[in-house]
């Protein structure tokens, strides 16, 4: 087998930074994958660059994104909207089309796969969304965020009464773009094309609120796979079952 090549790239005039993945052969499929927030961004980033090469290997044109204010884009979190990340997907889109004629998919994991649902919903044509242990909502998903932020502080004997209220694990957001991300749902099942759902984690049963996900958008596959959780802080392990479950419901 070649191995694909990889490579640092800076696009948009705004100055994203992404690695795109490129396949020995001429690519079959091209695909974006929209990564995790914050810590779960960093903790989840060695299994999504995993899965980034085995796409290629398999044939696609890949490209692994930094939104902006996020990784090595520019920007600062307290200055952006929402409409800057629906952007910034947009354009990383663009950026594999323009390397291939090929169906487009998009896997979204964590919060990426909400921002990604939206980018859809408002009018980005793709031909098939994998939302990867998706975010049930963006409430939700703060509330953990804060809650993981409370113990961390508790464990090193930091008080949390004058903690920012739009601090999300150490990172100062804008009042607004927090409320907005706060606000945050799945959008109508009829704004969205081929849909699928792969969760990971320690059982093999669908979450109640992957079930509650799945009554209402149109799912087309609704998958489990046992496996560490790495969007979570832990010791690295092998993430060959999720890998071989991400190219099996993105490329098939």
């Amino acid at each position: 087998m070649v191995t694909p090549s990889s490579t640092p790239i800076l696009y948009s005039a705004r100055h994203l930074h992404g690695m795109l993945f490129t396949p020995a052969s001429a690519p079959s499929a091209c695909v974006v994958i929209v990564p995790p927030l914050f810590e779960e961004k960093r903790c989840a980033h060695r299994a999504l660059t995993m899965c980034a090469r085995a796409l290629a290997e398999a044939g696609a044109v890949v490209l692994h994104p930094d939104l902006t204010a996020t990784g090595n884009s520019q920007g600062r979190l307290a200055d952006i909207t929402l409409d800057d990340w629906i952007d910034d997907i947009v354009e990383a889109v663009t950026v594999v089309t323009d390397r291939a004629s090929a169906p487009v998919r998009i896997t979204g994991c964590r919060a990426g796969a909400l921002l990604a649902a939206h980018a859809v919903a408002r009018g980005l044509t793709v031909d098939r969304l994998l939302l990867w242990q998706p975010i049930a909502s963006g409430r939700g998903y703060l509330q953990q965020t804060r809650t993981r932020r409370m113990i961390q502080q508790h464990v090193v004997g930091k008080s949390t009464a004058e903690d920012d209220p739009y601090e999300v694990e150490g990172q100062q957001l804008s009042s607004d773009l927090y409320t907005v991300l706060e606000s945050l749902t799945y959008p109508t099942a009829r704004s969205l094309n081929d849909l699928r759902l792969l969760q990971c984690g320690a059982t093999d049963r669908l979450l109640n609120e992957y079930q509650r996900l799945g009554a209402q958008l149109p799912f087309s596959s609704m998958r489990c796979v046992v496996c560490p959780p790495f969007w979570l802080p832990h010791t690295p392990a092998s993430y060959t079952a999720v890998t071989e479950a991400v190219c099996q419901e993105v490329l098939a």
